[in-house]
């Protein structure tokens, strides 16, 4: 998604480039809406990564340090419980 939003970057960059000749006949494609367009995906994309920390490979292991005893327990209850297995 970052190197999208670089490839973007990079073309309002080019389109900018041109000055005053950029004069596109369609409002969605001018330079004030490419830039806002711009902002906005930067924006999502920095709220998708303040998402992503508490999923980080450190708290994996905090998560799921008890789930040995857990599952040790979970299997000494079914067995007990005289269920049958398929």
């Amino acid at each position: 998604m970052l190197r999208m939003l670089l490839i973007f970057a990079t073309m309002i960059a080019f389109c900018t480039g041109y000055g005053a000749d950029y004069q596109p006949s369609n409002a969605m494609i001018s330079l004030a809406s490419l830039n806002a367009a711009l902002a906005d995906a930067q924006a999502a994309l920095d709220d998708v990564q303040a998402k992503m920390v508490p999923w980080k490979v450190g708290d994996f292991e905090n998560i799921y340090t008890d789930v040995r005893r857990r599952t040790t327990h979970l299997l000494t209850a079914f067995k007990a419980s005289g269920a049958l297995t398929n």
